[in-house]
């Protein structure tokens, strides 16, 4: 969606979820579209792939990053095999970034986009971004990274993404300049006023959020006075006059003083969705909470187009 929006054309798609693949075919098309994990993809001999594929002008890629995620034990499953859902095979997440670059030393795209969590940056996984840079510059890549903030890009939700940004060192570009600083959208702007609630809270949360105090930031805080544990530090609270947090895919942001978790509208709002969004049955709050929001992609890229793409167009 986010590159659409900015006249990109979308030729083709990899998806190792089938279910995944299927809500994308459903929403925005086909293009090539190949049901299968990256490490497969990179194995297809080049004779058996479209022309077309070679030497496009982007290649975009974001990988499933729970072990890299500040919410998560990283550490304990960073380099193991894990199913990341149910339809999927098992992958080493951590590889993931890695096969891509195979793809890319085998597709050549003039320019290169990769996302993943703000928790990249952090941590032992600086020793990772390192590795990714080196990879980068052996295949010819000129790479920038940035650690963006949806909520300066006129995104309703406190969202940080790293963007691995590169392209291919033949083309001696500028420096891609990203500087976003869009007024802040409130949660009190996106705030839906039926008060609908699609996603109940269950006992347990609903019991721990009575303990909440107003100066909480999660119900984390409020576990602590409940029964002596955090378990609940992922789940926020929504004020009206700030910039929803992050939208997570395996937990919930409570609205203030209504005692309920954010609806379908508005998650998809905070999420830059559109509200006729087919989720094929898939809960909107684990479909949006894994994703790049369209509109941050959107900015990200028509900022790509405008600094180095036709620059390149330019030329040839």
């Amino acid at each position: 969606m986010g590159y659409k929006n900015a006249w990109y054309e979308v030729i083709g798609t990899c998806e190792i979820d089938p279910q995944m693949d299927e809500i994308y075919k459903r929403n925005l098309g086909t293009g090539y579209n190949y049901l299968m994990g990256v490490q497969d993809f990179k194995n297809i001999p080049n004779e058996e792939l479209p022309s077309d594929l070679f030497d496009i002008d982007l290649l975009d890629w974001s990988p499933p990053c729970s072990t890299f995620s500040t919410a998560w034990q990283r550490e304990k499953v960073r380099w193991k095999e894990k199913v990341f859902r149910e339809w999927q095979a098992k992958q080493i997440l951590s590889d993931l970034f890695l096969d891509y670059l195979d793809v890319v030393e085998k597709l050549r795209p003039k320019v290169v986009v990769a996302e993943n969590v703000s928790g990249l940056m952090k941590w032992n996984a600086k020793g990772y971004v390192k590795m990714i840079f080196q990879r980068f510059r052996e295949l010819w890549y000129e790479v920038q990274l940035f650690l963006l903030n949806g909520a300066t890009m006129w995104l309703p939700q406190r969202r940080e993404r790293v963007f691995f940004i590169a392209h291919r060192k033949e083309f001696n570009l500028p420096k891609l300049k990203l500087e976003f600083n869009e007024k802040p959208i409130l949660f009190g702007k996106i705030k839906d006023r039926s008060w609908r609630k699609d996603y109940p809270l269950v006992w347990k949360r609903l019991k721990v959020a009575k303990y909440a105090k107003y100066w909480d930031r999660d119900l984390g805080e409020a576990d602590i006075r409940y029964e002596g544990k955090e378990n609940f530090f992922t789940h926020s609270r929504i004020y009206e006059n700030e910039v929803a947090p992050t939208v997570l895919a395996n937990s919930c942001n409570l609205v203030r003083w209504e005692n309920r978790q954010m609806n379908v509208i508005e998650m998809q709002l905070a999420g830059s969705y559109p509200l006729d969004y087919d989720f094929k049955g898939v809960n909107p709050w684990y479909l949006i909470g894994m994703s790049v929001p369209p509109l941050m992609l959107y900015k990200v890229s028509k900022e790509i187009k405008t600094q180095w793409l036709d620059k390149i167009k330019a030329l040839s």
